[in-house]
């Protein structure tokens, strides 16, 4: 009975982090006038693109940049198909220029350019992906001449229009709470930063045997980690700090899995030194991904306040209802129990995790 228990237990964690995987999808979208009329530049991801078109050509389950930059007329309908722009409730044309090639943080992009019609344009619908990935989410930046204004398309907002007449900025009350949002997002979807939550809740105990969480300490792990992870994010987002994506990925991999490991053994949990060193590696994974939504934030600190400001919400709310969940396991098992067998999936998908984010190759699809 006492083995049944624990791998049902076992069971109802992995289906938990499976449950919590999501990749979000995100692109960009730039505006701005080098020559004599408005070029538009989309930074949207392959992976994104073939899910509304087939760029295959041979079929061979490749996709190489010869049969991309073969494909301009589909390009060309993407573009028309998912970005609808006017300038004074009159169809402003969009010509597909040009394509180049973008490696990012969330994998391979492509910069899709293309001249608009109009000079003034003042209205734009994006419609990509709306009825395929609620999650997807798309920044735009309108840098002309006569107007500076930049905007957070998502599932619920569609429409962004502007006037030249008055002063507009991305720093509107809505586009900070968008930005909070997005920080409690990426939060709830990183399923390896979920992770390493629930290792800083199970070494919460005053010794390694305990069987109770000692809320004093998790109050202290969770404030330096927050401390560590904004001084990171800030930094790296002011393009203070730089670091390769793949390796700051393999180290927060790696963080789950030591944390994890040293659970399983039942040697002494991870301590405030450790939290703070990881922390700062995790500030690095959250930059990267916020980079690659809106590129530059060095120059509109309110956005990037919310986005921190978001993630540190997402936590709290993170580690409440894992508090609450661990009441119904600890009244059949003890804590240390329930913290190595939960510590065991951990381990295995965070220790894929580093040979994957080291080699380049995936094994897991989460």
């Amino acid at each position: 009975m006492k083995y049944l228990k624990t791998f049902f237990l076992l069971v109802v964690i992995s289906v938990s982090l499976k449950s919590f995987a999501h990749e979000q999808s995100i692109a960009k979208i730039t505006i701005n006038k080098p020559e004599y009329s408005p070029l538009l530049t989309w930074q949207v991801r392959l992976k994104d693109l073939s899910r509304v078109a087939n760029f295959d050509k041979d079929q061979n389950g490749e996709i190489q940049w010869g049969e991309i930059i073969s494909q301009s007329k589909l390009l060309s309908n993407i573009i028309e198909n998912n970005i609808k722009i006017s300038s004074k409730s009159r169809p402003c044309s969009i010509s597909f220029k040009s394509v180049t090639l973008a490696n990012l943080a969330s994998g391979n992009s492509l910069n899709l350019i293309a001249r608009l019609s109009c000079n003034l344009p003042s209205q734009i619908n994006y419609l990509f992906l709306k009825d395929l990935d609620e999650l997807h989410v798309a920044y735009i930046d309108v840098k002309l001449d006569e107007i500076n204004a930049n905007h957070l398309f998502n599932a619920s907002s569609d429409h962004f229009s502007f006037d030249y007449d008055d002063e507009v900025t991305g720093e509107s009350e809505y586009q900070i709470w968008k930005f909070i949002r997005q920080g409690i997002l990426h939060i709830w979807i990183g399923i390896d930063h979920l992770a390493f939550l629930l290792i800083l809740l199970f070494s919460a105990r005053l010794k390694t045997n305990a069987n109770f969480i000692c809320f004093r300490k998790l109050l202290t792990f969770v404030s330096v980690f927050a401390v560590a992870h904004s001084i990171t994010l800030i930094s790296a987002s002011l393009n203070w700090i730089e670091l390769p994506s793949w390796l700051v990925e393999s180290i927060i991999a790696a963080s789950v899995a030591w944390g994890a490991f040293r659970l399983i053994i039942c040697a002494d949990p991870i301590n405030t030194k450790m939290v703070f060193l990881f922390g700062l590696i995790h500030g690095l994974g959250f930059a990267s991904v916020l980079a690659d939504l809106t590129g530059d934030l060095s120059s509109s600190i309110l956005l990037l306040l919310a986005f921190n400001i978001g993630v540190e919400m997402g936590q709290i709310v993170f580690l409440i209802i894992m508090l609450f969940s661990l009441t119904l396991p600890i009244k059949y098992f003890s804590f240390q129990s329930v913290a190595r067998v939960a510590s065991v999936p951990v381990f295995l998908v965070s220790s894929i995790w580093v040979v994957e984010r080291l080699a380049g190759f995936q094994i897991l699809n989460f």
